[in-house]
């Protein structure tokens, strides 16, 4: 029963995010490997795509929030609202997902790969025991808050990494943008 909610939750919380990822993503890497030598230039491009990030998934992220309830009736049946409060949690991590995703790539389009395994190589372990913790304090929703704070964490990580790289820091509208919502 606690795989079949995780399950559901997590597969509704990442469609509407995934879909505008993946189309932004199409785009994307191709114009920051382009630039890739020029950091301003990076520093600009990844800005514009957080920001475009933000513009385009908040609005379908607060609405699955708030309709939760709703979401859930509509694509399964009653014996699922108790994903409800996974989803809500899966939500939260996937805005960390859409203000780390641009940032993942620089590594990518830098041709810096051995970062990019040790950033997503230590992201994953410290999910297990983000589960691991959270499923003996919360049991099951304690995985999904576990997703949240694996993405607070990654998004500072790959943040870091990011501005030892290129000297990335997030411009005032990205910011803003990143704290209001």
């Amino acid at each position: 029963q606690a795989v079949g909610l995780y399950g559901a939750a997590f597969a509704l919380s990442g469609i509407f995010v995934n879909f505008v990822l993946g189309a932004m993503g199409a785009d994307y890497y191709p114009r920051l490997t382009g630039v890739a030598y020029d950091k301003a230039a990076v520093n600009r491009l990844v800005n514009e795509q957080t920001e475009i990030g933000l513009l385009l998934a908040v609005p379908g992220l607060l609405a699955t929030l708030a309709l939760a309830p709703w979401i859930i009736r509509i694509f399964f049946t009653g014996e699922f609202l108790p994903a409800i409060e996974l989803l809500r949690w899966f939500i939260l991590g996937c805005f960390g997902r859409v203000i780390s995703w641009p940032l993942g790539f620089i590594m990518l389009a830098l041709g810096k790969g051995a970062w990019f395994f040790a950033t997503e190589t230590t992201a994953n372990l410290a999910h297990l025991a983000l589960i691991a913790l959270g499923l003996a304090m919360f049991g099951l929703t304690g995985v999904a808050i576990a997703f949240f704070v694996l993405y607070i964490g990654y998004t500072l990580a790959v943040f870091a990494v990011a501005h030892h790289l290129i000297g990335f820091v997030w411009s005032a509208i990205s910011l803003r943008l990143i704290v209001l919502t």
